[in-house]
């Protein structure tokens, strides 16, 4: 606005008001120099209050980056967050016989199932960097580095992770499904390219199906 003023150019802002009731305000503020033989002689301005609007494009932005079945994150914000380079290990997580339920019992089975999953997996790692739905039933989870030793910590996370395929009650009947999950833990390399990064983890999910399922491999 100074620098405005100083040019004599029209300018407008938004300032965010934090009035004594506590209800915080958004409001535009608009101002024009009135100048005078090229001198200025006073400043027009206008405001209007904008929290509504605000709201609205932060609400937008936030479904953006969510997953409509889950809650979770999804790819698109997932991916933006792995760029970043701070986590301490990324977990993929997969769904075994998710295809057996949508088989037998249709997708809308299958969906009760995803949803189920998204609230128990937002719960098991509420400490999380991230959780992603990536697609299907495929879910991603950056985890930070908590100093522990690698084969505590895979057990840790292991755990949790096995927690999410607890049976999920739809339409009178529990369906059953299990977790395998690949773990990478972070290092210079992973940390400079997270498509490699990504496919250490992928890799690692993959060989825990081939080993029988149910299990979280270490990359």
């Amino acid at each position: 606005r100074a620098a405005a003023i100083e040019r004599g150019t029209p300018f407008t802002f938004d300032a965010e008001l934090a009035p004594g009731d506590g209800a915080r305000r958004w409001v535009r503020v608009w101002g024009e120099v009135e100048r005078h033989h090229g001198r200025a002689v006073a400043l027009n301005g206008w405001k209007q209050d904008v929290t509504a609007e605000r709201a609205a494009i932060a609400a937008l932005r936030e479904r953006a980056d969510r997953d409509a079945l889950t809650g979770l994150a999804n790819r698109a914000a997932f991916r933006a967050r792995l760029e970043a380079g701070d986590a301490g290990a990324l977990l993929l997580l997969d769904l075994d016989g998710f295809k057996d339920i949508n088989d037998a019992h249709g997708h809308a089975a299958g969906d009760a199932c995803l949803a189920v999953v998204g609230e128990r997996l937002a719960c098991a790692f509420g400490d999380a960097h991230i959780a992603a739905r990536l697609g299907g039933d495929e879910f991603a989870i950056l985890l930070a580095d908590t100093g522990e030793a690698r084969l505590a910590a895979a057990r840790r996370i292991g755990r949790r992770a096995q927690m999410l395929a607890l049976p999920v009650e739809w339409d009178g009947r529990l369906l059953h499904f299990g977790v395998s999950g690949g773990l990478a833990f972070a290092d210079a390399r992973r940390l400079a390219d997270p498509d490699a990064w990504l496919r250490d983890a992928d890799g690692a999910l993959y060989a825990a199906k081939r080993l029988g399922k149910g299990r979280i491999r270490i990359a």
